[in-house]
C-alpha cells in the first residue's frame, strides 16, 4: 500500500511542478527581459485550467505526507533541513554569482543577502510559507479535535485574505499571509491521512471542479487563486476553497489513473529543486533567446516548448548532482 501510494503522490507532484514551470514562463519573460509576445501571453492563459489549485495542492500533499506527531524540536529542525537549507543555498549561490557579475562589493552583497533572508527567507514565497504552515499545523494537530482544527484553519484563511487585501502596507515577512491562507489545505491533507481516506477514491468531486471551471471561464468571471500574487476577495473565499479542494481531488484522481510514470515520479521527487532552480535557468535561457520572440507565432511556440524542456532537463541534471554523496547535504540529507 505504501509503495503504491508513493507512485501516485510523486506523479501528482511531477504534474504540479510542470504547471509551476509553465506558469512562470511569461512572468520571467516580462519581468526579466521586458518581452511582451502575444503568442506567449496566449500560452500563459492556459494556466487558468489549474491556477486555482496547483499551489494549494502542494500544501495538501505536505499535510498528507508529513508526520506531525514528532516532538517540536526535531520537527522544527526537519523543516530547516528539507526546506530552508536547500532554498538558501541554491538561491543565494545564484544571487551571489549574479551580484559579482554586476561588480558589487562584498559588503553590499552581504548586507543585501542578510536583509533578503530576514524579510523573505530565500526570495520566493513558497518555501517560507510552507515552513511556517508546517509549524502552525503542528500546533493545531495537538488539539486532537478535527472540528476545532478545521474551524481555526478557516479563520486563519479569512485572516490571511484580510491581511493581504486590506493591509498591504504591513510587510509580509517570510510570506506569513500566504501561510495563513494555505494552512487549511495542509490540515485537510493531514485529516484524510489520519482517517485513511484516499482522496482519489472520493468519486465525483473532480466533476465539481470541471463544471465550476467551465462556468467561470465561459461567464468571464475572474478565477480566484493563491500563488505568488493572491487574487481572492472576501466574498470569493467559498469559491476559491471549493475550486482548490475539488481541483486537488482532480489532480490526485488523474495521478492515480497514471499511477506509474518514471519521468513524472522523478520530477515529483525532485520538485523542490526544480522549483528553486527553474527561475535561475529561465534567466539564462530566456536571455539567450530574447531577441527571437515576436518574430512569428511559430517561432514563439517553438521557443516556449524548447526553453521549458531545456529548463526541466537542466533542473533534473542539477537534482542528480545534488543527490550524489558529496552534495546531498544541500538537500537536507544528513
Amino acid at each position: 500500500m505504501a509503495k503504491e501510494r508513493l507512485h501516485y503522490i510523486d506523479v501528482a507532484k511531477g504534474l504540479l511542478i510542470l504547471m509551476v514551470v509553465w506558469g512562470h514562463y511569461e512572468l520571467m519573460c516580462r519581468l526579466c527581459f521586458g518581452i511582451n509576445d502575444p503568442t506567449i501571453n496566449s500560452l500563459d492563459s492556459v494556466e487558468d485550467l489549474w491556477v486555482s489549485f496547483f499551489m494549494p495542492a502542494f500544501f495538501f500533499l505536505t499535510g498528507y505526507c508529513t508526520n506531525f506527531s514528532k516532538r517540536f524540536i526535531p520537527f522544527f529542525v526537519q523543516g530547516i533541513k528539507i526546506l530552508i537549507i536547500p532554498a538558501v543555498i541554491i538561491n543565494y549561490t545564484a544571487n551571489i554569482i549574479e551580484y559579482l557579475s554586476w561588480g558589487e562589493s562584498l559588503l553590499w552583497i552581504v548586507k543585501t543577502s542578510v536583509k533578503s533572508f530576514l524579510l523573505t527567507c530565500a526570495g520566493e514565497w513558497f518555501v517560507p510559507s510552507l515552513f511556517l504552515a508546517r509549524l502552525i499545523v503542528w500546533g493545531l494537530v495537538r488539539m486532537k479535535n478535527s472540528v476545532v482544527q478545521l474551524v481555526l484553519a478557516v479563520m486563519m484563511f479569512f485572516g490571511g485574505v484580510v491581511l493581504y487585501d486590506c493591509f498591504p502596507q504591513i510587510p509580509e515577512v517570510w510570506s506569513y499571509k500566504h501561510a495563513l491562507m494555505m494552512i487549511i489545505f495542509m490540515i485537510v491533507g493531514d485529516f484524510l491521512k489520519n482517517k485513511n481516506i484516499q482522496i482519489y477514491r472520493v468519486g465525483g468531486i473532480q466533476w465539481i471542479y470541471i463544471i465550476l471551471l467551465v462556468i467561470m471561464l465561459l461567464s468571464g468571471i475572474g478565477i480566484p487563486y493563491i500563488t505568488n500574487r493572491v487574487s481572492v476577495e472576501l466574498w470569493q473565499i467559498p469559491i476559491v476553497l471549493l475550486l482548490a479542494l475539488s481541483g486537488i481531488q482532480f489532480i490526485m484522481y488523474l495521478s492515480k489513473k497514471i499511477n506509474c510514470n518514471s519521468v513524472l515520479e522523478y520530477l515529483g521527487r525532485n520538485s523542490l529543486v526544480i522549483y528553486l532552480a527553474h527561475f535561475i535557468f529561465y534567466k539564462i535561457y530566456l536571455g539567450l533567446a530574447a531577441e527571437w520572440f515576436g518574430i512569428s507565432p511559430l517561432i514563439s511556440v517553438a521557443l516556449f516548448v524548447g526553453v521549458i524542456i531545456v529548463n526541466i532537463v537542466s533542473c533534473c541534471i542539477l537534482a542528480m548532482v545534488l543527490n550524489t554523496r558529496y552534495f546531498k547535504w544541500i538537500l537536507g540529507k544528513f
